[in-house]
């Protein structure tokens, strides 16, 4: 073989020696201590490669499953972290007594009384969770991350008894994903149960019968504000969908005004009041009260009723509940434009920016101005009688027909 080949063969076995020799692994415990909280580092030249601690865990069908504080019965064991050739390493063991932060008990205390009751708060100094309940603490914040549910946390508040476990999320129990992963977790289940964040393009779906709405929160002033989180690329916000079960006449938790006002709005919306916006595609115009038309606010007009939502694509939401079609012109809020059944151009006020009335056009003021005859200064074409400004003059019919004309000849 040629030496050339052979030497970097060599140095790079040398060096791979190298590192593993230099690795160190510590036991806190000195050994498989199953009694005993530890943990079993790797490092190197100070740097910490690997730490295994000791963590109760679950017999769930043939897999183990740690990240549980505390266990009891057939099914609980301790993950035992330890050394092994400077390589931290583990063990499961089957702890008979039950197993709580990370070690096997010595025995069971019966000096504390039994809470059967799922749900209930208790004192750990003189109560247990017993049957199938467990201990949860700790819970989901609104921005998904968890809150106080590491082992002999410094938080305030009381442990509870829940049936974590059972395969079911249950909410009344204050169960979520972050104090009962195995059954709370979205990833990791089939379909989303009531209260469950939806995230596009997770291919997950509701559970059930539940309906698939968009998250909203309530603002003060009855507005809707979508709750939103970043998008997994970093790149912009998606907007959360929640799992509720809207219809019923029951306005539940996760239910609002927003995504849910079958069940949560407390009253229709009168003439002149904007409906809750809910969700892209919704009827806004049911929340009306009954004869109310649903329609356009009039700021969103221009010029002739130019519809800037049509035209131009701009703004958000802008419904209205009005009365139209009672043989009134509410100028506050009805026009022509939004309102043709009740008002006519000569009920308009001057709120229309460069709609022309009678040889006279609505200012950026909102003020009736006389239309300005040829070759007088402008900025706008509706502010000239010819309808034409050019280079900030107003263009004369005259001008404009021979302009026409000239084409028609040059072209015709």
């Amino acid at each position: 073989m040629n030496k050339k080949i052979i030497m970097p063969i060599v140095l790079l076995t040398l060096l791979s020696l190298a590192v593993f020799v230099s690795a160190e692994c510590i036991d806190s415990d000195g050994g498989k201590e199953y009694y005993i909280k530890s943990y079993a580092i790797t490092s190197q030249d100070s740097t910490t490669l690997y730490i295994q601690e000791d963590v109760c865990a679950e017999l769930k069908g043939e897999n183990i499953v740690i990240g549980h504080g505390s266990c009891y019965g057939s099914n609980c064991y301790v993950r035992e972290g330890y050394c092994d050739d400077n390589i931290a390493k583990h063990v499961d063991f089957k702890c008979l007594n039950g197993c709580k932060n990370g070690a096997c008990l010595e025995k069971i205390d019966d000096s504390k009384t039994c809470i059967v009751e799922p749900g209930k708060a208790y004192y750990p100094g003189t109560e247990k969770c017993c049957g199938d309940l467990k201990s949860i603490f700790g819970s989901e914040l609104e921005d998904g991350r968890c809150w106080c549910i590491e082992d002999n946390n410094n938080c305030g508040g009381a442990p509870i008894c829940a049936p974590c476990g059972n395969g079911n999320c249950e909410n009344e129990y204050n169960e979520d994903k972050c104090n009962c992963p195995e059954d709370c977790d979205v990833e990791n289940t089939l379909c989303v149960v009531e209260g469950g964040i939806l995230l596009p393009n997770d291919g997950q779906s509701c559970c059930g019968d539940l309906d698939t709405r968009w998250n909203y929160n309530v603002l003060e002033d009855g507005s809707c504000e979508s709750i939103q989180k970043p998008s997994v690329s970093g790149k912009g916000f998606v907007h959360q969908g929640i799992c509720i079960r809207c219809g019923n006449g029951k306005c539940e938790e996760g239910e609002n005004g927003c995504n849910c006002p079958e069940d949560c709005r407390e009253e229709c919306k009168k003439h002149g009041e904007v409906p809750i916006y809910t969700a892209p595609g919704d009827d806004m115009g049911t929340q009306c009260c009954e004869g109310l038309k649903h329609r356009l606010q009039k700021e969103w007009f221009i010029g002739d009723c130019v519809n800037t939502f049509e035209k131009y694509g701009v703004g958000g939401y802008a419904g209205l509940c009005l009365a139209c079609g009672d043989d009134e012109c509410d100028l506050e809020y009805e026009t022509v434009c939004n309102c043709p059944e009740d008002c006519s151009l000569s009920d308009v006020e001057c709120e229309l920016i460069s709609l022309r009335k009678g040889g006279k056009y609505c200012s950026y003021n909102k003020e009736w101005e006389k239309q300005k005859e040829a070759s007088t200064e402008c900025e706008n074409n509706f502010e000239c009688k010819s309808n034409v400004c050019i280079s900030g003059e107003c263009i004369s019919q005259g001008l404009i027909k021979k302009i026409l004309s000239w084409f028609e000849r040059l072209f015709g």
